[in-house]
């Protein structure tokens, strides 16, 4: 009998996404929640927290990509960056690619993920030992608190509204990651997928809150097979540059070397391209 594992995706719980499972690799609980890594026959490890597919090792160039490569291209200078949340390292992979970067601070509430990662995903986790990096295992709310004018850019890899990363979906969170960035500081965050009603709301609010504090506000689309409905967002907040303008030449030659697979200089303004759908939920004319 095949082993099996199963997320249920839609409001109602009656469809989702089934991997085949090989083998469980671990099944633990954290002060925090509970984390799993599969082995499965398609696509590589499968990571979980709380039964919810974080990543699999065959499809999260997408996420990771577009969660870093769109913001960092739209600042002319970023020296300074900060990941709240991404314990699986995934998002500081993309990061470490930026030689004009000069300091990154990871700040992960679970350390269980982070060790556990660096058991299953040492491909990821390797970008660890870059000398520019520094991991805090502690809250990300907390962390902001003494942070004024800090960084860059502020990239939000958290997980679901309704899991341990509630907080981080608050209007007074909002205002912290504001607050710690420089003039010219860019903001990032995982908004989850666009065309799902769970997530209409959260979206609305989150975009208004983001709207009377910056001055572009942008959502970025792209496909991800491991999210529900194979379609997420990420939401770009900058106070000076438009992601709208950046020159095309240029993402072409800071990405010459970094051997994506998804994020190049059309996907950038194609991904910024908001459909009929979203415009109608934002009221946007």
């Amino acid at each position: 009998m095949k082993k099996l594992f199963m997320e249920l995706t839609s409001p109602s719980s009656n469809c989702g996404k089934i991997y085949e499972i090989e083998e469980i690799l671990e099944s633990v609980k954290s002060p925090f929640q509970q984390i799993d890594f599969y082995k499965t026959k398609d696509y590589g490890i499968l990571f979980t927290l709380d039964n919810i597919v974080q990543l699999t090792e065959k499809e999260e160039f997408f996420y990771h990509e577009m969660i870093v490569h769109p913001a960092i291209q739209t600042h002319k200078n970023p020296q300074k960056v900060l990941i709240i949340g991404g314990g699986d390292c995934g998002t500081l992979t993309h990061v470490i690619k930026y030689p004009e970067i000069k300091h990154i601070d990871m700040v992960e509430i679970d350390k269980l993920v982070v060790e556990l990662s660096k058991k299953y995903l040492p491909h990821l986790t390797k970008s660890l030992e870059d000398k520019r990096v520094t991991l805090y295992i502690e809250d990300g709310f907390k962390f902001l608190k003494n942070k004024k004018n800090e960084y860059d850019i502020i990239i939000i890899d958290s997980t679901d509204p309704d899991t341990i990363a509630k907080e981080l979906f608050s209007g007074n969170f909002y205002k912290e990651v504001y607050d710690a960035l420089a003039d010219s500081g860019i903001s990032v965050y995982q908004s989850e997928p666009p065309f799902h009603p769970l997530y209409d709301e959260m979206q609305i609010n989150v975009y208004k809150i983001l709207k009377s504090l910056y001055n572009h506000v942008n959502f970025v689309f792209f496909p991800e097979p491991m999210y529900p409905t194979g379609y997420f967002t990420t939401l770009i907040a900058s106070k000076k540059y438009n992601p709208l303008e950046v020159n095309k030449e240029k993402i072409r030659e800071k990405i010459n070397n970094f051997n994506l697979n998804y994020y190049n200089e059309e996907i950038h303004f194609a991904s910024l391209a908001i459909p009929e759908f979203m415009k109608k939920k934002l009221n946007i004319n």
